[in-house]
């Protein structure tokens, strides 16, 4: 039995519908130790598991793929569909299954299907982790406009993860390009779509398999700003953005997005934008 379970679920009945958008589950779910969501056969819909805590392994027709924090992965219409726990770290997600009734992205998420294989289904993407979550929140509210504009905004967002033909030519290109202006664009995305889960900023030295000496100096050099000084402005824009959230205090702020303590927190908030935390939530919760 899972643990924790919340769903909204269309699949046997018509669909959510808001435009040309068609809604058939969402929801998050946190399972037990060695625990499987069942094999079963997808239908005609993508999903998105964004795994939000724990480890674990999504299959494809057979085809294994393991999946940890920060991960999200991507299944296609009428394919053989199961989720599998870790034993030692219990695998917590959240899912979100669509349709569309839009000719042009019908057209580029069957594109998506066609071009890309099982094992190339994990992306990362924050923005969607995100809008998911928001989704989640607002769903009870149930304001149509609200959750068009999220909708929408996961379908581009996910269609731009997956480039396709010509434009996955171009994209696989310009990644090879070498200009210090490529290189920075690259370092600047991965921190923009990772602020929250980014443990070390060499990670992006892996991602672009260049050492991490020579892309920080890189960056120093034709930004005019170091790599570690953009993350930390970046991370507490998004501090400040959080702020809005009234379910979250500034202590689970501050952990979401990885500072070793209140006390450092507070003290780089503060420098950056003239008031401590404390006291620009105070006055963003008496705005609201």
């Amino acid at each position: 039995m899972y643990k924790y379970h919340l769903a909204k679920n269309y699949l046997f009945q018509e669909p959510y519908q808001l435009k040309d958008f068609l809604l058939r589950q969402i929801g998050r779910l946190y399972m037990q130790p060695c625990d499987s969501v069942g094999l079963h056969r997808q239908a005609n819909l993508f999903e998105l598991t964004i795994i939000t805590g724990g480890t674990g392994t999504c299959f494809a027709n057979g085809v294994p793929k393991v999946v940890k924090r920060g991960d999200i992965y991507l299944s296609f219409p009428n394919e053989l569909h199961n989720i599998v726990s870790s034993k030692d770290d219990p695998l917590q997600f959240d899912f979100f299954a669509f349709e569309t009734a839009d000719p042009v992205y019908q057209q580029k998420l069957q594109s998506i299907a066609e071009h890309y294989s099982q094992k190339e289904r994990v992306f990362s993407d924050e923005r969607i982790v995100n809008l998911v979550s928001d989704c989640i929140a607002e769903f009870n509210n149930e304001d149509p406009d609200l959750l068009y504009c999220m909708f929408k905004s996961i379908m581009i967002h996910l269609i731009r993860n997956f480039p396709l033909n010509e434009e996955k030519t171009k994209t696989l290109a310009a990644r090879s390009v070498s200009t210090a202006e490529s290189f920075c664009y690259q370092m600047m995305h991965y921190v923009d779509t990772h602020v929250c889960s980014i443990q070390n900023l060499e990670e992006i030295a892996n991602v672009l398999n260049y050492n991490y000496s020579y892309l920080s100096a890189l960056f120093k050099k034709t930004t005019g700003q170091t790599l570690s000084t953009y993350y930390q402005q970046k991370r507490l824009e998004t501090a400040k953005l959080l702020m809005a959230d009234p379910s979250l205090s500034i202590t689970q702020i501050a952990e979401k997005l990885n500072y070793s303590s209140l006390y450092t927190f507070s003290r780089a908030f503060k420098l950056m934008f003239g008031v401590s935390p404390r006291e620009y939530h105070k006055s963003v919760r008496e705005h609201t």
